[in-house]
């Protein structure tokens, strides 16, 4: 969704690995196509002409002017991923950055444009070169390109940005390797310090004594990503054990960590487990549960707590 709620851009697939970027807008209700209409004329033995470009990944300027997006370009002579920004309004994509060493795919995931023109994406390369893997922070200029995170010192296998907080300054990220396991374990969700990089860990908090669910026997973990309130001020994720499909909504004050438990069930989904809730700003929360089902739960606040 652009910032202003008033359109939605997203990849649109027009061949087998050939992505353009489009916008629909809700007031005129038409899909524009921004960019996919230039092709490469550099051919590569193996790759058709027609499987030459792939552009993925968009994410909006904060003003809802211009979006960016990754290009990955395979029927080329080096085969790479770009970084490129487009106006809304039209006109030729420019370019970021190229990342390097020069290979497709390599963003992972969503990328997201901060408050102070800068953009935070993922890095993961499967082979070699896995010193770029992690988080990345860069110019939407390309200027100050700066690795925050990388395997190497934080041990997170193919880190992955769920969502930003509005300020910018934290993020909500998790590790690839270890959630694609399918089994519940600590530490696999964390809070990023976008200017600093440093990682902390969503660990549980509960109070000697406190009355808990009584499905929630052993080990107690996050089993989604915290996503943030309009604010920014709290963030909303599930708990639950590894022996226990049942979990529950916590909710977790971003500044001083303090939690709370809300005790309402329920079965989420594995979309959750890499989504987490999205928190509108009309205190709505959605949530999806097993079976894909969607769940939208309404906030009100009691007491001036």
């Amino acid at each position: 969704w652009a910032p202003d709620s008033s359109a939605v851009a997203f990849s649109l697939i027009t061949g087998p690995f050939h992505g353009a970027i489009a916008v629909f807008d809700l007031d005129v209700g038409v899909i524009a196509t921004l960019t996919g209409a230039e092709r490469s004329g550099v051919a590569t033995p193996g790759v058709a002409a027609e499987m030459g470009r792939m552009d993925d990944s968009p994410v909006w300027s904060p003003d809802s002017g211009a979006l960016a997006f990754a290009r990955s370009e395979l029927a080329t002579e080096e085969p790479a991923t770009t970084l490129m920004r487009v106006e809304r309004a039209g006109g030729a994509p420019r370019e970021i950055a190229r990342l390097g060493p020069p290979e497709p795919f390599i963003v992972a995931g969503a990328m997201h444009w901060l408050p102070d023109d800068t953009l935070l994406f993922a890095i993961y390369r499967s082979g070699p070169r896995k010193g770029q893997n992690g988080i990345w922070r860069i110019g939407t200029d390309g200027d100050d390109p700066r690795q925050l995170t990388s395997e190497q010192e934080s041990g997170e296998l193919g880190l992955r940005i769920v969502a930003v907080a509005p300020d910018g300054e934290r993020a909500s990220v998790y590790a690839g390797s270890r959630l694609a396991s399918g089994v519940s374990q600590a530490d696999v969700y964390a809070l990023l310090d976008t200017a600093s990089g440093k990682l902390t860990p969503v660990s549980i908090t509960a109070e000697e004594g406190a009355l808990l669910p009584a499905a929630l026997v052993g080990e107690i973990v996050a089993v989604s990503p915290p996503r943030f309130s309009p604010d920014g001020t709290t963030a909303i994720f599930a708990v639950g054990t590894p022996e226990s499909d049942a979990s529950w909504l916590t909710f977790m004050d971003v500044g001083t960590g303090e939690q709370a438990m809300l005790g309402l069930m329920l079965y989420t989904s594995p979309v959750t487990s890499f989504q987490g809730f999205q928190w509108a700003a009309n205190n709505t929360v959605l949530a999806i549960s097993q079976h894909d089902i969607p769940v939208l739960l309404t906030l009100e606040r009691v007491g001036s707590a």
